[in-house]
């Protein structure tokens, strides 16, 4: 295992625009006029939203279903994004260009379903989740729909004797990958478009997956894992044929949680919180190989938590919490940081 340890100076991030928001965000896409759309939840109901290039919330919904909209991706024809229910449903809702809903959907397999990602391939969503298959245990669930909704296949359930967490799920245009972690074991496993598993494998590190990426003949799983009682970073990296075991783990002074993250010109740009003296101060970083290009720590840096992360002509576009209210604001990028 490759150890790297890292001397650098943290900057502070420059704003070149903030939005106070009473609902929280969770995830973003670039809307097709150039705004931004946002997706997550308000007075506990789901919520959705579009602030627009001239930074106007132009939509604000909330929907009166108790729950959270965890992701949403941008489509050719519109959005899909996805999230759950306080009565432990899947729910997967569909828009058009404008954010209009073309449809809503919700999905169970047990008394206790939740869903975390989702991809498409040939004009199919591919749902990852987790279901309760007895009383105490939870395996992975993977849903795969067509454009209106409508389930193609039985759901497939995959589990080991532990309880399975599902982290995410992409593809690389041809098959299907999907990693998450149990009993603190991560795992990653491929999959063809009609669910077959091709191939899988553990990975050999004690840590927690967050976020799975395909890069040209490349897998990037990036995550957090426990170092002498601090939280930090580590990256897998392998071909499509799972064969590599190339783990990184970046260390720095700090404890750190990371939330989300892109990947951006075979870059991975992360954003989550270092924990000190029991204070969270948000963080972004660019990690370049083995190593972090950059670090920034965001304003105010105290008690705010970002959720999600998005490059843009504009610059990196940074949604999340700050107590109990929502926030929105653009940075410079790090590299342009003095």
């Amino acid at each position: 295992m490759k150890k790297i340890f890292l001397i650098m100076i943290i900057a502070s991030a420059l704003f070149s625009f903030t939005k106070n928001l009473d609902s929280i965000p969770k995830s973003m896409a670039i809307s097709f006029d150039k705004g931004i759309v946002l997706v997550g939840y308000k007075n506990q109901d789901i919520w959705y939203g579009l602030i627009n290039k001239m930074g106007k919330l132009s939509i604000d919904k909330e929907l009166n279903i108790k729950g959270k909209l965890l992701k949403i991706k941008k489509l050719k024809d519109g959005f899909i994004a996805i999230g759950n229910t306080s009565k432990k449903n899947a729910i997967v809702i569909k828009f058009d260009k404008n954010m209009n809903e073309v449809w809503k959907k919700t999905f169970n397999n047990s008394k206790d379903d939740k869903i975390s990602s989702i991809t498409l391939l040939n004009n199919n969503f591919f749902i990852l989740g987790e279901t309760l298959t007895n009383k105490f245990k939870k395996d992975i669930w993977i849903l795969k729909l067509d454009q209106n909704g409508n389930t193609l296949t039985k759901p497939l359930i995959l589990g080991t004797k532990f309880n399975d967490k599902a982290s995410d799920i992409t593809t690389d245009g041809k098959n299907i990958f999907v990693t998450g972690y149990t009993n603190f074991k991560p795992f990653i496993i491929k999959l063809n478009s009609n669910l077959i598993k091709l191939n899988s494998k553990f990975l050999n590190i004690k840590a927690i997956t967050i976020n799975i990426f395909s890069s040209n003949k490349n897998i990037l799983i990036d995550g957090v894992v426990k170092n002498n009682g601090y939280l930090n970073i580590f990256t897998y990296k392998s071909d499509k044929n799972l064969s590599s075991n190339n783990i990184t783990q970046i260390y720095t002074s700090k404890s750190e949680a990371l939330f989300n993250s892109k990947l951006i010109n075979n870059q991975i740009i992360l954003t989550g919180y270092d924990k000190v003296n029991h204070s969270k101060k948000a963080i972004i970083m660019k990690i370049e190989g083995n190593y972090i290009a950059w670090k920034i720590l965001v304003k105010p840096n105290k008690n705010v938590i970002p959720y999600s992360i998005l490059k843009t002509p504009r610059g990196i576009a940074i949604a999340g919490r700050i107590k109990d209210n929502g926030f929105f604001y653009f940075i410079k990028d790090g590299k342009n940081i003095d």
